[in-house]
Order: structure tokens, then C-alpha cells, then sequence
């Protein structure tokens, strides 16, 4: 679990293993992804720690996203482009596993 005097850099929520997701950030530009600012600070220097804040357990699209607005509303998060995430049209009402992830960044 992230220690809360770290510097969170970046807020996100997941279904997906912590390792895989920080996989998909890490090779966005190999896999096409749309390169955000948090995916293009992730290719240059420093190191960048993925760690839970909300560990992975049954919720639904709605549950995890207000989780994770609330952690970008607290931390701030210097790579978050978007506040505000429960605003989309459409949300998955499926309960599965998901979960609120942070960032940390330390400098080399």
C-alpha cells in the first residue's frame, strides 16, 4: 500500500492484475495506445511504482470510478488529464474484481 507522504504522480482504476495493466502503460507506444501524458512520462527518467490504494475486490463500473475520483480529488495527481470519470454515458453494471491504483515517481 502506497505511504501517503509519496508522491502520487497518477490515479487510475483497473479489472485488471496490477502487473498487467503497468505492462499496458509501459508499451503504449508499441501497442498503439493513445499516448497520454502519464503513458509518454512513463518512457523517460526517474522510477515509477505501481502500487493498490483501493485493493481489487467485487464493484461495479460506478463503485470503482467514484473511488478513484475521490483519490484524484485528495492526491492531486500531476499526470491525471481527466477529474472527472463517472461522467461517461454508458458504465458497466457487471460486479468483478476492480480496483484503484496509484502512481509514485522518485527521480534517480
Amino acid at each position: 500500500m502506497i505511504d501517503s507522504q509519496k508522491n502520487i504522480v497518477y490515479v487510475g482504476s483497473t479489472s485488471l492484475k496490477l502487473e498487467n495493466l503497468e505492462a499496458n502503460h509501459r508499451n503504449a507506444r508499441k501497442k498503439n495506445y493513445t499516448m497520454t501524458k502519464f503513458r509518454t512520462a512513463l518512457e523517460g527518467k526517474g522510477v515509477y511504482k505501481f502500487e493498490w490504494l483501493v485493493y481489487s475486490h467485487m464493484m461495479n463500473e460506478l463503485q470503482v470510478l467514484t473511488l478513484e475520483d475521490r483519490l484524484i480529488n485528495k492526491y492531486l495527481p500531476r499526470l491525471n488529464e481527466k477529474y472527472n470519470n463517472t461522467d461517461k454515458k454508458e458504465l458497466d453494471s457487471t460486479y468483478k474484481y476492480r480496483g484503484v491504483y496509484g502512481v509514485t515517481y522518485e527521480e534517480l
